[in-house]
């Protein structure tokens, strides 16, 4: 309790992916980047690959 939604969120990401790449890391500062956007599209593609859609 207590912590933001993109902290949760966030935290989800890493636990999922590993830690980003340092050069990424600046990105995730940037008001501009859609974190939670990019990650739904990016599971949802890696979804699409495992049920062979893709």
């Amino acid at each position: 309790m207590g912590r933001s939604h993109e902290a949760v969120v966030l935290e989800a990401v890493l636990s999922l992916l590993g830690d980003p790449d340092p050069n990424d890391m600046a990105r995730l500062d940037d008001s501009n980047f859609d974190l939670i956007g990019q990650t739904r599209d990016y599971l949802s593609a890696r979804r699409a690959v495992q049920l062979g859609l893709k």
